[in-house]
């Protein structure tokens, strides 16, 4: 098995194991996967097979292994905004799984597609480097070797990497700020800026957020924006009174860091997708005819 992630505990946890990784490892959503993880062996700590039981101490080194075997590709050209030797970034669709026991991914799409690289422990095809929501469109990281996704799951680990978001959420939001509260027992922090506002006959006002993420807990954005009263346009879980079967208005639209092998800034950044503004606009457009305004 290859090593894919890894993990130094900065403070020392009352916590077991299984609880204290919920949100450590991407490749392991839920409590149940991490449990499945230990049963398997797949978990170790400083180099030691882990037990269900093991409560880690600062220091300590927690590492995730996997068999990288080889996925069913899935007919799907998904767009590529940046490639080189090492990585690829695309732009997910909304609705397609990042990756999991399914056929229809993210990464049995990347399989699809040819991507060069000369390294000789290349991957069969690039794995995802981190999880965006199924429902979630936007710029994914993929690996093309082994030790490159170390790396790149390495500065994850740190917080090296900045991802920007945009929202369409109800309601209208102050200018900035920042939201923190406890998601799965362990702090989430995020903070957002206003960009515009447009009026709604069912919302009274829609409002376009920029939302970066400090932290990286399961469904965070779209908790935090319900917290605060204003839901994500479109979100099936998190919101009352919203649309239906127009997909979650969350994107990803911009990711900042100094690549882990070459050391060079990178900004990589797309546009949001037209259904935002489409919407914007048309419910703006309908509040005025609503209202006499023309």
């Amino acid at each position: 098995m290859d090593k894919v992630s890894e993990h130094i505990v900065t403070e020392s946890s009352s916590q077991r194991i299984a609880d204290y990784l919920i949100g450590v490892f991407h490749q392991l959503p839920s409590k149940s996967s991490i449990r499945k993880a230990i049963k398997a062996k797949r978990i170790t700590i400083n180099h030691q097979i882990a037990a269900t039981a093991t409560i880690p101490s600062k220091g300590d080194v927690i590492s995730y292994f996997n068999q990288v075997s080889k996925i069913k590709p899935y007919p799907l050209e998904v767009p590529v905004i940046y490639e080189d030797e090492y990585y690829v970034i695309v732009n997910k669709p909304a609705g397609l799984p990042t990756s999991g026991n399914l056929f229809r991914t993210s990464e049995a799409a990347l399989a699809h597609t040819h991507f060069q690289t000369t390294d000789s422990n290349k991957l069969s095809s690039p794995r995802p480097a981190h999880r965006l929501d199924s429902l979630t469109s936007g710029l994914l990281i993929a690996a093309k070797s082994n030790e490159a996704l170390l790396l790149i799951n390495k500065l994850f680990e740190q917080g090296g990497i900045q991802k920007t978001y945009q929202a369409l959420v109800m309601g209208q939001t102050p200018e900035s700020g920042n939201w923190e509260s406890i998601i799965d027992g362990k702090v989430a922090k995020t903070s957002f800026r206003k960009l515009s506002t447009v009026r709604s006959l069912k919302n009274d006002e829609l409002t376009l957020l920029e939302l970066s993420p400090k932290t990286g807990r399961t469904h965070q954005l779209r908790i935090h924006c319900s917290e605060a009263g204003f839901p994500i346009y479109g979100d099936p879980l998190y919101a009352d009174n919203t649309i239906k079967h127009k997909g979650l208005f969350l994107s990803s639209v911009r990711l900042e860091f100094t690549h882990p092998v070459t050391l060079e800034p990178l900004e990589i950044q797309i546009e949001l997708p037209s259904k935002f503004h489409n919407r914007m606009n048309n419910e703006q457009k309908r509040w005025e005819r609503k209202n006499g305004n023309h």
